[in-house]
């Protein structure tokens, strides 16, 4: 059953979604703005990733001068998540990003991030022209 209010039929496949998290680093904790909302949001989706059995990917960039992901959405992190690490700025450049991506075969991918609009410009027409 779909929430109330929800009308996309394509949603209730959730075997074809596909929640790509993007950059949601401990080092921008103080210098973004809104870090909470964007935390808040990545763990109610790590959440749903696992309750509903949507695949999850999580990228972190250059976590040595970065940091790792927040620590409120690490502690959700379960085994389904797929963690990766990148050193450009598009996603999908990375062979085993773009490998994990195109194994899932996803109809639907939900990009977050505390740059999700770099990320929608850069990744998703990668993506989408596959």
């Amino acid at each position: 059953m779909l929430a109330k209010g929800l009308r996309s039929t394509r949603l209730r496949n959730f075997d074809k979604i596909l929640i790509l998290q993007i950059d949601v680093m401990e080092k921008f904790r103080k210098l973004a703005y809104k870090y909470m909302n964007c935390v808040q949001a990545g763990r109610m989706l790590i959440q749903a990733s696992d309750k509903l059995n949507i695949p999850f990917i999580m990228v972190e960039q250059n976590k040595r001068v970065m940091g790792e992901t927040a620590k409120e959405i690490l502690e959700y992190k379960h085994p389904k998540v797929q963690s990766f690490e990148k050193f450009v700025m598009s996603a999908y450049e990375v062979p085993a990003i773009k490998k994990a991506i195109d194994d899932l075969k996803p109809e639907n991918v939900l990009i977050y991030g505390l740059e999700a609009v770099s990320y929608t410009h850069l990744t998703l027409p990668t993506i989408c022209s596959v």
